[in-house]
């Protein structure tokens, strides 16, 4: 169980914050109306960063992808497996919500820009580029965090000495720190390249919205947007796969 709530609570932050971000970008009436991509890329790193470091185990997978890519690396138990994603989809969709909520007097008032900023849409559309591309943003992506949070291999001997050594405090706050901060650099780079293309880079966020965006209590909105909701799932996933293959071949 404490597996699932440390997914749920680091999900639940990365989604609030990422979705607060694409929200304050695309709708009239906020502080931040149009700001512009890379400030909302900016956002979707330093949220990430923020829940590595706050969730509550310094393992926190945050996207189905990066688990799904542990799995087939063999870094991760088909048993932890199920109870990882369920968190980040119930942590996702809590997040998301939230944020919704803070921005629903300025959602009621402008409710054709709602679609635009609860799930990613290629602007041009182009299924197997934009397969491509969601597929290598989110290969990158799960690479780096399966060096965060799986590190290079088992160690033994003085290796696992020195390893539990380092997971003590203060240098456990320091290393989940570093993780952090490199997790959120990663995904800052990513978006702010790949992200261009308006493709995701993890399965939850796409279908959370689109159920949120139905459920939104306003009239005047745009159709639900499930033509391209294949590209949340299909794209991370095959990201993963590409992933577990990088570190098959390059980690063993």
């Amino acid at each position: 169980m404490d597996l699932f709530a440390n997914e749920l609570i680091g999900s639940a932050m990365f989604a609030g914050i990422a979705t607060a971000a694409c929200l304050c970008a695309r709708l009239a009436r906020t502080a931040g109306s149009g700001m512009s991509h890379a400030a909302v890329a900016a956002a979707w790193g330093a949220g990430l960063c923020a829940a590595m470091f706050a969730a509550p185990r310094g393992d926190a997978h945050l996207n189905p992808a990066v688990s799904l890519a542990a799995w087939l690396a063999g870094r991760c138990p088909g048993d932890e497996l199920g109870m990882r994603v369920a968190g980040q989809a119930c942590g996702t969709l809590l997040g998301m919500a939230a944020a919704v909520l803070a921005f629903l007097p300025q959602l009621a008032r402008d409710p054709g820009s709602a679609a635009p900023a609860l799930w990613r849409t290629p602007p041009v559309r182009a299924p197997l580029s934009n397969l491509a591309a969601s597929a290598f943003a989110t290969a990158i992506v799960a690479f780096v965090m399966l060096r965060l949070v799986c590190g290079a291999s088992v160690p033994d001997g003085a290796a696992a000495a020195a390893s539990e050594a380092a997971s003590q405090p203060p240098f456990a706050f320091a290393r989940r720190a570093e993780a952090a901060t490199v997790a959120g650099i990663a995904l800052f780079a990513v978006l702010g390249g790949f992200g261009g293309t308006g493709t995701p880079v993890g399965p939850t966020m796409g279908p959370c919205g689109r159920v949120l965006h139905a459920a939104l209590p306003f009239a005047g909105k745009e159709p639900g947007g499930w033509r391209d909701a294949w590209l949340s799932v299909a794209g991370p996933a095959l990201g993963a796969v590409i992933a577990a293959w990088a570190w098959r071949a390059a980690v063993g």
